[in-house]
């Protein structure tokens, strides 16, 4: 898909032949509207992956928003080994930062300042810390029994 120049593929390799830019009211970007000769879909091999059977007119369609190509970009990235060993650090952090903020209140700041903030959550910090030895330190003892 091509939304600068409005070409797009169907899985067969036919070019759409209407691309429409839609603008609505309620969305802050437009979309982009691509549909592919009718007379291409009943012929083609593919129509039973492409076509669904509850369509009124069997050929198909799609339609993409104005950051669609950059989407696809980053979804293939995504999918490279390099970006999933980055990725489970990240994993490994999640959990702890929606403790801080669930369990301990680091959704919100009580304080003005960069001082006053930076303790509370350091308090916040040592606080889960301390719940989680406390917890580790019962499941060892129990282990030893």
């Amino acid at each position: 898909m091509d939304i600068p120049n409005r070409t797009a593929l169907c899985p067969a390799g036919k070019k759409a032949s209407e691309c429409s830019r839609i603008l609505e009211t309620g969305r802050p970007a437009p979309q982009y509207y691509f549909a592919w000769s009718q007379a291409d879909c009943a012929v083609c091999p593919l129509k039973a992956q492409c076509l669904s059977t509850r369509k009124r007119i069997p050929r198909r369609s799609i339609q993409v928003g104005e950051l669609h190509m950059l989407i696809q970009a980053r979804r293939d990235l995504c999918k490279t080994t390099v970006y999933q060993i980055r990725m489970r650090r990240r994993s490994a952090i999640e959990g702890t930062n929606s403790e801080l903020k669930r369990g301990y209140g680091g959704g919100k700041c009580r304080y003005r300042g960069l001082a006053k903030t930076e303790g509370q959550l350091l308090f916040a910090g040592a606080g889960c810390n301390l719940r989680r030895w406390a917890a580790r330190s019962v499941w060892l003892s129990k282990q030893n029994r």
